[in-house]
């Protein structure tokens, strides 16, 4: 080799040394990390992830370019720190994007959960770890660290290909403009259908107490105060509602979605019946069909394309860096719901939120809309609000950050969303259609605020106590108007659900039908009417991601929602709890209660009831026997519990555990109410020959009597909601 090649290749090999860590960083922030979020939530974006991608070209250059001129520039020694310190960089965005994945939540509108201090701790030690092994090995990394960067990138793209050959059939919903046709309504005939996304029936009823003359502005409708849905999942609630059948897991989603959304529904009968149809509609899966004279998926924020495009650019590079930094620092860049880039750098940041894009939307539908054709119209609209997150104040502003979650929170969310609901309606007025024209305002659930119930014995509760992790969910608002219906807001106690919603608009137009259910207004008998509610522990997106649910419990509704009486669970579906083999299948739940499938596994130390959700334990201890898989790590044990306290006299539960002979670990329960503890154990502590005995011994077990609670003389601690296992990754 000459001497005259040498410098160029140290200077080639300089490049790739500089360039290499630097390029692993600026791609896993802005494209590795973008993809995986894109792909991740493929139906919640209006725009295709290539014309996303281009965006993040110019930080990138910038990024890739400045960090590995800086190191070209830089003295040996600077240099050295300054490539150990983007390669350390490179690699904790790697490990906390791919493998350390809390599970704060879900991005659903719902407050993320920080509270676990514990993950900090856990990041915190881990960087300072990393960072000291990189300050010892500087050396070394400075010469070979880019050859891991290299790996790492390598190892990414083919992810990333790999996902791309999954979903090549999968279609992106496209931005599309504002249709004319939905703008257009009949001089004879309108079926105005409109789903207010978690709108519940008896924060309305308040309103109508509090706010008397809407009584009067709403004139003509029919107020059901005492409707159920099928569902508190939207995916299943909007399918039942247009088909009249309810989802009961006895089929995949998918499948179900087929033979609701594309099969015999509210669509396709009004279609060959000679209505028009437009919709409108935020969620991916209500896709466009051939039967519908308009489609319209509508954006959020609700903008130009390119402000659309450019929030989605930035939403995607804020979850992206989400993922990729430790948990404490994860709200810094949550900014509890509006984000750090795409709340700041877009014109109008409150339109990032449902809540105002799609008010904003109605508004805009409002202004827009003629009365130009006597064919008969049928118009659904889909707003995914009052619907969390809370965003509006009480002079319906934005608030500039998420609010907790609260009774308050929803009904001022909920007002601004009528007061937009009833601007529209007299802009129907002034058109002259608003009395020939069939109107159905609904939620497709309740919004999650407990209601009024009465137990068997007359006392007054509330669904929170009895119905547990239903809260208001079962409870949706129903407002209805038929065509020709004048004078004030009429309220009605008939015992009604979603599912009548096709069979209610055949019998007003007088069209024979084969839906399911029961015209609303119809003079039937309220005790023959048969409800049901299907409720799952599983979360809606871990469910569709499997396309179907782990654990689904029906319930028959046999008179008013707002008596316990009226409720009996009749059906339950759960995933085996334990293989051919007789063990525990790793991740699944063990349900507590009368309805629960704990009983296999009860070693002594419970509380025989009939409560249908929970178990107390009975004494100073309770023990469970489950024979687990092989494992070769530690398995962490979530369990959902509610102590029994008393202030003044009880204010802690302290609990050790035990599996097999030896401690575990502890607890000390505080918290009135229920919420998830965890821990992990040692993988030595598990029998490897048969059952594994897990005690938790309860030294502050009293009776209710005891503290003035009630008449009960057992020594309780503890509620058991639920327990799982799974190893520890």
């Amino acid at each position: 080799m000459s001497k005259d090649q040498k410098p160029g290749q140290n200077t080639a090999h300089k490049f790739i040394i500089a360039l290499t860590p630097s390029l692993l960083l600026g791609l896993n922030l802005l494209v590795f990390g973008t993809f995986v979020a894109f792909n991740g939530n493929h139906g919640e974006f209006l725009v295709s992830y290539s014309s996303a991608l281009h965006f993040y070209y110019l930080p990138g250059l910038v990024v890739f370019v400045v960090l590995g001129l800086l190191s070209m520039v830089l003295g040996q020694r600077a240099r050295q720190m300054f490539n150990t310190v983007i390669i350390l960089l490179g690699v904790l965005t790697y490990i906390h994007g791919n493998l350390l994945l809390w599970n704060t939540g879900i991005l659903d509108g719902t407050r993320l959960d920080f509270s676990k201090t514990w993950r900090s701790l856990i990041d915190a030690t881990l960087w300072v770890m990393l960072a000291g092994a990189a300050f010892r090995y500087r050396s070394w990394l400075a010469a070979h660290g880019w050859k891991i960067c290299a790996v790492l990138i390598l190892f990414q793209t083919i992810g990333v290909f790999s996902i791309l050959y999954d979903k090549q059939g999968d279609s992106t919903p496209n931005l599309t403009a504002f249709p004319t046709e939905l703008e257009t309504f009949s001089t004879d005939t309108n079926i105005v259908h409109i789903v207010l996304d978690g709108f519940q029936a008896s924060i309305f009823e308040e309103m109508l107490t509090e706010t008397p003359p809407l009584v009067d502005t709403l004139s003509g409708f029919t107020f059901f105060r005492d409707a159920t849905t099928s569902s508190d999942v939207t995916y299943l609630s909007v399918p039942a509602m247009l088909s009249g059948k309810a989802f009961k897991n006895q089929l995949t989603i998918s499948e179900y979605h087929d033979q609701t959304l594309n099969g015999y529904n509210l669509y396709s009968f009004l279609a060959s019946n000679d209505f028009d149809l437009d919709v409108a509609t935020p969620v991916w899966w209500n896709r466009s069909n051939a039967l519908f004279s308009s489609y319209y998926s509508i954006p959020t924020p609700y903008a130009d394309q390119q402000e659309t495009l450019l929030s989605t650019v930035l939403l995607l590079a804020d979850i992206s860096l989400f993922r990729q930094v430790p948990h404490f620092l994860k709200p810094l860049v949550y900014r509890s719901g509006t984000w750090l880039l795409s709340g700041t750098l877009v014109s109008n940041p409150e339109q990032q939120f449902q809540h105002f894009a799609h008010n904003t939307f109605l508004t805009d539908l409002q202004n827009r809309m003629s009365v130009t054709t006597t064919n008969q119209r049928y118009k659904f609209i889909h707003l995914v609000t009052p619907h969390a997150p809370f965003v509006s104040s009480s002079d319906c502003e934005f608030t500039g950050s998420t609010l907790k979650y609260s009774k308050k929170a929803f009904t001022q969310q909920s007002f601004c969303t009528l007061k937009t609901i009833i601007a529209f309606l007299n802009q129907l007025k002034v058109l002259g259609v608003y009395d020939n024209s069939m109107i159905l305002i609904h939620g497709d659930h309740g919004g999650g605020v407990p209601f009024d119930m009465l137990l068997e014995n007359g006392d007054k509760t509330t669904s929170t106590d009895v119905l547990y992790r239903m809260w208001g969910n079962p409870l949706p608002l129903v407002l209805i108007k038929k065509p020709g219906a004048q004078g004030s807001l009429q309220i009605s106690n008939k015992q009604v659900q979603l599912l009548d919603i096709p069979t209610t608009v055949a019998e007003q137009f007088g069209l024979d039908n084969n839906f399911p259910g029961t015209s609303m207004f119809a003079e039937n008998n309220n005790a023959d009417v048969d409800r049901v509610f299907y409720s799952s522990k599983i979360k809606r997106n871990e469910a569709a991601a499997k396309d179907y649910f782990d654990e689904f419990t029906g319930y028959h509704i046999t008179g008013s929602i707002y008596e316990l009486a009226s409720w009996q669970e009749t059906e339950s579906y759960q995933a085996p709890l334990t293989n051919d083999s007789g063990k525990y299948v790793w991740g699944t739940e063990i349900a507590f209660g009368a309805s629960g499938n704990f009983r296999q596994f009860q070693a002594g130390g419970w509380v025989i009831s009939a409560a249908r959700d929970i178990t107390w334990t009975e004494g100073t201890n309770a023990g469970l026997s489950i024979n687990f898989p092989e494992t070769k790590t530690s398995v962490n044990m979530r369990v959902r519990l509610k102590p029994l306290l008393a202030p003044g006299k009880l204010d802690r539960q302290r609990v050790t555990i035990l599996v097999g002979a030896e401690k575990a670990g502890e607890w000390v329960i505080s918290t009135n109410k229920f919420h998830d503890v965890e821990l992990n154990i040692p993988q030595k502590l598990f029998s490897q020959s048969g059952n594994t005995d897990i005690r938790f011994e309860l030294p502050d077990a009293q009776s209710p009597l005891s503290l003035g609670q009630g008449k009960g003389k057992r020594a309780l601690a503890l509620a058991f909601y639920s327990i799982q296992f799974k190893p520890a990754p």
